[in-house]
């Protein structure tokens, strides 16, 4: 599985995923034009051109459907020359599916992008929808247009963009599924985004019911060669390896790890204490501040408690409140996905899923014995959310 940067805001984003690039921890970065400005992204791209990577921009079309009012923080996004406001009844009619696919596609290739991400609108409260139906033909028009327009050695990603109450119904994916997988000519993969109706900064995750039915729509969509990235992805990276997703992305801050329209929105700003640093474990396949790593390392030896990544583990000084560069978290983070994704290489489904279901055990036996030793304990609910879900999926696919 591919490791991508979700691409932040700023010059220090670029620094990092350059140096998470050197040391190939990542295979490539996911632009957001929100974070980054028109002219800026050629400068950027031109840094990272002789790493050899995959370099993949969302144009975030799915975000001009939305009730857009002056007061909404679309930064950069505003300026670029294919997005504006869009009413979704426009795209009731090809033509205009037609237009904005074509003008996205003809940005991306004029900036010299090879794997190219088309535009979608939302998938709003169910896939069994207008909007979802919409979203089927903008995936459907992708694959004709693309025809039409790729060079050798390209390749195009359609997005499909949904809400996480979308995820509730799997006879409606189904359904959905069943008309993407009839289209023809078909696109090369499919680019993932989940809304989560959360505020900024806040933890929110998939429940059981949810990811078991995002993992069985991976698991059709790759079965029948679509190549399948989710972006902000973060934790679920591994899992979604399991399934045999191509990629799957993540960054260093909260806007970067999910998706959410909360962080366009208006919002009203209230100070805040200084950013807590986190280390990624592989063993517990949680993070966990570094207070609560101070801790553990004081009552178990480094090599129960860290991952044992000598380039990463040495960012983080034993007895030390936080990091030196919070940027390296970044790098711990994406090395630390890059190692328990390579778990999942075979092409062999039912041999991955009992792999993860043994590493989930393994992890939260090991929450439970450090949980007895901080005053703050751990919460494992994800991984047990994960394990659900493995077991919803071995019945659903019969493996």
């Amino acid at each position: 599985m591919k490791i991508f940067a979700q691409h932040g805001y700023g010059d220090a984003t670029a620094k990092k995923t350059l140096t998470a690039m050197q040391k190939n921890f990542i295979d490539g970065v996911i632009f957001s034009p929100r974070d980054i400005k028109d002219e800026v992204l050629d400068e950027v791209k031109g840094h990272f051109l002789s790493t050899n990577k995959i370099f993949l921009f969302d144009p975030q079309v799915y975000v001009s459907t939305c009730p857009i009012e002056p007061d909404w923080r679309l930064k950069n996004l505003i300026n670029y020359p294919y997005f504006c406001k869009h009413d979704e009844k426009e795209f009731s009619r090809e033509r205009n599916i037609e237009a904005c696919i074509n003008e996205v596609i003809d940005y991306e290739l004029d900036k010299g992008f090879t794997t190219l991400l088309a535009p979608n609108i939302f998938v709003k409260s169910s896939f069994d929808s207008t909007s979802a139906g919409k979203a089927a033909n903008f995936i459907a028009i992708s694959g004709e247009i693309w025809q039409q327009k790729r060079y050798e050695n390209q390749q195009l990603f359609a997005t499909l963009a949904v809400s996480i109450e979308a995820l509730d119904s799997l006879p409606e994916i189904k359904k959905f599924i069943s008309e993407i997988l009839n289209q023809e000519p078909k696109v090369n993969g499919i680019y993932i985004v989940v809304n989560f109706n959360c505020k900024t900064g806040e933890d929110v995750f998939f429940s059981a019911k949810q990811l078991t039915n995002l993992l069985y729509l991976i698991y059709v969509l790759q079965n029948a060669e679509f190549n399948v990235i989710i972006g902000y992805a973060d934790i679920y990276i591994p899992l979604f390896a399991m399934v045999g997703a191509y990629g799957g992305a993540t960054g260093l801050f909260s806007s970067q790890k999910r998706f959410s329209l909360s962080t366009f929105q208006p919002t009203v700003r209230k100070g805040g204490g200084k950013r807590v640093h986190r280390y990624l474990s592989s063993k517990l396949q949680l993070r966990l501040k570094i207070t609560d790593l101070n801790i553990l390392r004081s009552f178990f030896s480094d090599i129960e408690v860290m991952n044992g990544f000598s380039q990463t583990d040495i960012l983080y000084r034993k007895g030390s409140p936080e990091l030196e560069d919070p940027a390296n978290e970044s790098l711990q983070t994406w090395e630390t996905l890059q190692y328990l994704s390579n778990q999942f290489l075979t092409n062999d489904i039912s041999s991955n899923i009992s792999n993860m279901s043994a590493r989930l055990d393994n992890s939260i036996a090991l929450i439970k014995k450090y949980n007895q030793r901080l005053e703050d304990p751990l919460n494992f609910s994800i991984l047990e959310n994960m394990k659900q879900a493995i077991i919803n999926l071995k019945e659903l696919v019969e493996l």
